[in-house]
């Protein structure tokens, strides 16, 4: 069974207004590995692991394994 995460990125904005925030799931079973998939993407954002993110809410958005989905982008 799939076995993931959802991750919330915090981007430093560019244009000195408040920070953006992602919500991302991460198709990959290994915590760490998933956070290096998203610093891989974003390197100077700050990363939370928001909570396990099980096969049924992958599948729901079709998040395949080693892949990673984003959300939401934005405020």
């Amino acid at each position: 069974m799939a076995k993931g995460w959802k991750i919330v990125t915090v981007l430093p904005n560019p244009g000195g207004a408040l920070p953006l925030q992602e919500w991302s799931l991460v198709a990959i079973p290994d915590k760490g590995q998933a956070i290096r998939a998203i610093k891989a993407r974003h390197p100077h954002a700050a990363i939370r692991v928001d909570s396990e993110a099980n096969a049924e809410l992958l599948a729901k958005y079709d998040v395949r394994d080693g892949k990673v989905f984003v959300l939401v982008e934005g405020s």
